[in-house]
């Protein structure tokens, strides 16, 4: 598969800092597989748009994805990271397309956090 040529790719380049993959098709669990990637990546700033560095670091307080045009893929880094992170207490997913695999991971989200204090 593809994606996981990316990912291989991706892994392989320490030099990568920035990472635009909006309006390719993928899907949430290319997301998944692409977080899982980025752990060893710490170089890595930003993923479409999402301060992957800084939810790492547990910096911003707000995470607003509003009306950004990502995706399903997007969604999945978002989720993913704010697992673990500890600051975000604001999450703005309206209009992000995360469909049915974004849902469940988002209510696992919410049933692991106790950070999060408001979901738009």
């Amino acid at each position: 598969e593809a994606m996981k040529h990316i990912v291989h790719a991706i892994s392989c380049n320490t030099g990568l800092k920035s990472i635009n993959l909006r309006g390719n098709g993928l899907t949430f669990s290319h997301g998944l597989l692409l977080h899982e990637v980025l752990q060893q990546c710490p170089a890595i700033d930003d993923v479409s748009g999402l301060p992957i560095m800084a939810l790492r670091g547990d910096v911003p307080e707000e995470l607003d994805l509003q009306q950004k045009g990502m995706g399903p893929m997007e969604a999945a880094l978002a989720i993913e990271n704010c697992k673990t992170n500890t600051s975000v207490k604001r999450l703005d997913l309206a209009g992000m397309r995360m469909g049915s695999q974004g849902a469940l991971h988002l209510v696992s989200l919410l049933e692991t956090t106790s950070t999060l204090t408001t979901l738009d």
